[in-house]
């Protein structure tokens, strides 16, 4: 059986599932008539609108960060099994992707699949080290190198190897927690201070 997944690009992996899960009309310009329609014109939004942000970072330390240090972020990621995260960020974004097309298409799932594969993905492994590589900036400028390889021993432990794997489940909890507690907190107090709001100017 593989490594589990480690918890590295926990939070990249819960906000990408998130984005995927969510209609998203303002991408698109406006608020479609039903979920599937804002989905598929939100995408299409993302596609069109192309990529705005600078190229791709280089397989290289950013400025002020040692060599050891950048070796140390690295080996890291690796041990923490970044490497399956990333690619289960990508396989979430296929899904969604093969979806979306199916639905335009009017086209089956199965049948947009093997399209997509051979005309899409090729290109989307090929830019998905990128994807580790900015993860590794992150961590590279965040931590010593010292504390990168504290960190590096105490992944490869029991105890962070469980923390590691439960990651994602507690993160998706914290935010559904979250998410409970607002709902039912926001809507009580808004109500009990309209008023006060009101008198300072604010509707809601």
């Amino acid at each position: 059986m593989a490594r589990p997944q480690r918890g590295l690009l926990a939070g990249l992996w819960f906000a990408c599932m998130i984005l995927l899960s969510l209609p998203l009309p303002a991408l698109a310009g406006g608020g479609g008539p039903a979920v599937g329609t804002a989905q598929s014109g939100a995408w299409q939004g993302v596609v069109l609108a192309g990529d705005s942000t600078a190229a791709p970072p280089a397989d290289q330390p950013p400025a002020g960060v040692s060599a050891e240090t950048w070796r140390a972020a690295k080996e890291l990621i690796k041990v923490n099994g970044g490497g399956q995260q990333a690619r289960a960020v990508l396989m979430a974004i296929r899904s969604q992707l093969i979806a979306v097309m199916a639905q335009a298409s009017q086209k089956s799932e199965a049948e947009v699949a093997p399209i997509f594969d051979r005309i899409v993905m090729p290109a989307m492994e090929k830019d998905l080290p990128y994807l580790l590589d900015g993860v590794t900036r992150i961590y590279a400028t965040s931590f010593t190198a010292d504390e990168l390889h504290q960190l590096a021993r105490f992944a490869a432990t029991p105890l962070g190897q469980k923390l590691a794997t439960m990651a994602p489940r507690l993160a998706a909890e914290s935010a559904q927690l979250g998410l409970d507690w607002g709902k039912r907190v926001v809507p009580e107090i808004l109500r009990e201070k309209q008023e006060e709001l009101k008198a300072n100017g604010l509707k809601i």
